[in-house]
């Protein structure tokens, strides 16, 4: 949804519809979501390894 909000918001801006500020907020969110996405994926996988270590599991 970020990213189709940031491309929509570069074709207002083109049209001189929005300013070069929304623009750039509309893709900062999108940036800004990615990264949430990435250290989401992160702790999970942190989270799975710490459980593993806790239980004694060999890593694979």
């Amino acid at each position: 949804m970020a990213r189709e909000n940031a491309a929509r918001q570069l074709e207002d801006y083109k049209l001189g519809l929005v300013a070069n500020l929304d623009v750039i907020s509309a893709l900062n969110t999108v940036v800004q979501t990615e990264l949430a996405l990435s250290e989401s994926k992160f702790q999970k996988d942190f989270s799975r390894i710490k459980l593993k270590i806790a239980a004694g599991l060999e890593l694979k």
